[in-house]
Order: structure tokens, then C-alpha cells, then sequence
């Protein structure tokens, strides 16, 4: 079984977070580690967090700004890089996407089969300039020159920068 780890960056999305973390509690998936930044949000956000911190086994980063949700990304990435168990791969959740039941081992199976960093939902080519949608088949993996984070999976020591050694 792969090492995996799961990570999320969220910001005032209560209501989509509470049915996207009952519908990942209702699947079992097998992970590692689970840490969800919560940037600064000022709904029932921290709430919810806590309502499932338990259940998933929630590591829970509250920011006091809302730094983005690339910057949050960033965030989680290095706590899985400096504390706990290291992960050989990370998949990138979002806060108002609702997982579908096989979506977890499909990502899995498709970074084993394949060579490549990053495994995305969605990437395109770039061509003479212009950005060119790609649209596999069911099932199907393409090259692409770069893929969206939503709903991706990735080998971390790919996507993350090395410190440099002083």
C-alpha cells in the first residue's frame, strides 16, 4: 500500500466542508495523515474541523489570515514534510468538491501505473502559445504540460522544493 496523505486548504465553506468530510468518513479511505488548513475562516468552519478532527484524524493548521489557497496548500505541504510520518504521495482535496466513491483508488492505481509526478483531474498542452484542453477517455491518462491541483495526486518529493543546505 502506498504511503498517502491527504491535504486541504479551506476558507469560509462550512456547509460543503461538513458534506465533503462525511462522505470521506463514510468511505474509509486508508491514509496516513490528513491536515486541513483552515485560513482564517470566520463561518462555523473551525466547527466542523473540530466535529471530524477525531473521526478522520484531522491536523488542523488555523491560520489568523487568509493567506490563499495556494499559500494554505503550501502550508500543509511543509507539515508533512518536517513532522509525523513522511508521505510518499499526497492528494490535493478541495472544500467544495464532493468525492465519488472509487476516486481514491483510482488516483492510487493510476500513480503506480505511471512514472509521473503529478496526476490531475484536468490538464491541458501548450501549444504555440495557447492553452489546449485535454479530454481523455474514461479511465485514460494523458501527458499534459500542467494539470490543476484540484482533486490531483502527486509523489511529494516531486512537488516540494529542497531547502537549500547552509
Amino acid at each position: 500500500m502506498v504511503n498517502l496523505s491527504l491535504v486541504m486548504a479551506t476558507h469560509n465553506r462550512d456547509n460543503y466542508l461538513r458534506e465533503v468530510l462525511s462522505r470521506i468518513q463514510s468511505f474509509s479511505w486508508n491514509y496516513s495523515r490528513f491536515v486541513i488548513i483552515n485560513n482564517d475562516s470566520s463561518d462555523e468552519t473551525p466547527k466542523v474541523l473540530l466535529e471530524f478532527r477525531e473521526p478522520l484524524g484531522l491536523e488542523i493548521i488555523s491560520l489568523t489570515e487568509n493567506i490563499g489557497h495556494g499559500a494554505g496548500l503550501a502550508q500543509g505541504l511543509r507539515k508533512l514534510q518536517v513532522t509525523g510520518e513522511r508521505p510518499e504521495t499526497v492528494v490535493f482535496l478541495e472544500d467544495d468538491s464532493i468525492p465519488q466513491a472509487g476516486y481514491l483508488d483510482f488516483l492510487v492505481q493510476a500513480m503506480q501505473r505511471h512514472s509521473f509526478t503529478l496526476i490531475s483531474s484536468g490538464g491541458y498542452l501548450v501549444k504555440l502559445g495557447k492553452r489546449i484542453n485535454l479530454t481523455p477517455k474514461a479511465g485514460e491518462i494523458l501527458k499534459a504540460d500542467f494539470g490543476l491541483f484540484d482533486g490531483a495526486i502527486a509523489k511529494l518529493d516531486d512537488v516540494m522544493m529542497q531547502s537549500p543546505r547552509g
